[in-house]
């Protein structure tokens, strides 16, 4: 996804960036101690300790650089704050996967980490020995639903951090039985790592969802807890229906995290009547120009009326004499050429320059709000499909 890293785990700023790497599992050895609680007479409690042989890891990853001191090398994808809140850790009950990166010493408590702890869900513990040069390197069962959290630990003084190094959720995989899917609506996917439903913006709709671990086995009489709080049960064959209400307020379009990797995305469509009118787009219909046999609109009404969050008053649009183009953001359009460009889209759309005004047809609208970040796709029967949700 070899020892060079594709990417390395780290909290940047407040914001989380995951990705995975392939590094070289290093010589040595060390002890993996896993911690079950166990009956015992005459006590409450008994904690059992069992050392299993694992191989360290050679680590590429720089523990320093993260605001936890943390880095992974593997699965889990970590992630915080609201800028990521559709993440997930990737990880699907059932998995079992090494966990293997690297943590730096903390100054400030009271005992060196000698060891990481992983709390699992139920509260059972696997302890993971930590090198001296801060690696870990360890095999771990995630055979649980739920939220798991790992911490800095030391076993030989019996301590362990108050606060988390990092925690994430491990789910069931979600399979939408009764939707089409994100792909299914647009070619171009955007999140191609979850489960998205797609949904037209409109009255409540019923998702079906079979819920099922890593080997394919349903997850039969599951109460499963959502995003919002809500409780839903499977039943024996692991499905569950999931109420989903898009908002009757706003402009339609709407990204919503129901379950760890499982989503909702809202859309509208857009087709044009036999007058020409663009109708469908959240801010009213927009009068088109027939020029040949395309229908074209203008270029800063429809994006207005269309996309609020990406073009709230279209003086976000700004014209340059001197290149003959529209400017938005660190995107241009020129005009002679209908060259369009920026940072990660080159491509040829063709303008129309009518009552002085620049006009595209829905299909140029589409490929420029695709580079723009929103999801846009015309159908054969000249419907725009359309979802450009303001995120978090």
């Amino acid at each position: 996804m070899g020892s060079r890293p594709l990417a390395t785990a780290l909290l940047v700023a407040g914001v989380a960036v995951a990705t995975l790497t392939a590094g070289l599992l290093g010589a040595g050895a060390l002890l993996a101690v896993v911690a079950a609680p166990v009956a015992s007479p005459g006590s409450a409690r008994e904690v059992r300790v069992t050392t299993v042989p694992v191989a360290p890891s050679a680590s590429v990853c720089r523990p320093e650089e993260s605001a936890t001191g943390l880095c992974l090398e593997t699965l889990p994808r970590l992630y915080c704050c609201s800028a990521a809140y559709l993440g997930w850790s990737q990880i699907t009950v059932g998995d079992r996967l090494p966990l293997a990166g690297a943590v730096a010493q903390d100054p400030d408590a009271p005992h060196p980490t000698t060891a990481l702890r992983l709390v699992y869900p139920s509260g059972r513990t696997v302890e993971i020995p930590v090198g001296p040069d801060g690696s870990f390197h360890q095999e771990i069962a995630y055979d649980e639903e739920g939220d798991y959290r790992l911490y800095r630990a030391n076993p030989v003084r019996q301590w362990v951090a108050e606060l988390p190094l990092a925690s994430f959720a491990v789910p069931y995989r979600a399979e939408v039985l009764s939707h089409p899917l994100e792909a299914d609506r647009f070619r171009q996917p955007r999140r191609p790592d979850l489960t998205l439903a797609a949904v037209p913006h409109g009255p409540e709709v019923r998702l079906r969802v079979r819920f099922t671990d890593a080997a394919g086995r349903p997850a039969a009489g599951r109460t499963l807890a959502l995003a919002d709080g809500r409780k839903i049960r499977t039943d024996a064959a692991g499905v569950a229906e999931i109420p989903f209400a898009p908002r009757p307020d706003g402009p339609g379009y709407e990204l919503v995290r129901l379950y760890p990797g499982l989503g909702v995305l809202t859309y509208r469509e857009i087709r044009v009547g036999a007058g020409g009118e663009a109708q469908g787009l959240p801010g009213g219909p927009v009068r088109g120009v027939r020029v040949g046999d395309t229908w074209v609109f203008p270029l800063r009404e429809f994006l207005v009326r269309a996309t609020p969050a990406l073009v709230p008053s279209g003086e976000e649009l700004a014209w340059e004499e001197r290149t003959r183009s529209v400017r938005f953001g660190d995107t241009r359009l020129q005009l002679d050429t209908g060259v369009f460009s920026g940072p990660e889209a080159l491509s040829r759309v063709r303008p129309h320059l009518v009552g002085g005004r620049l006009h595209l047809s829905l299909g140029d609208l589409a490929r420029l709000l695709q580079a723009w970040g929103a999801w846009a796709e015309v159908d054969a029967d000249g419907t725009l499909r359309l979802a450009a949700p303001a995120l978090p």
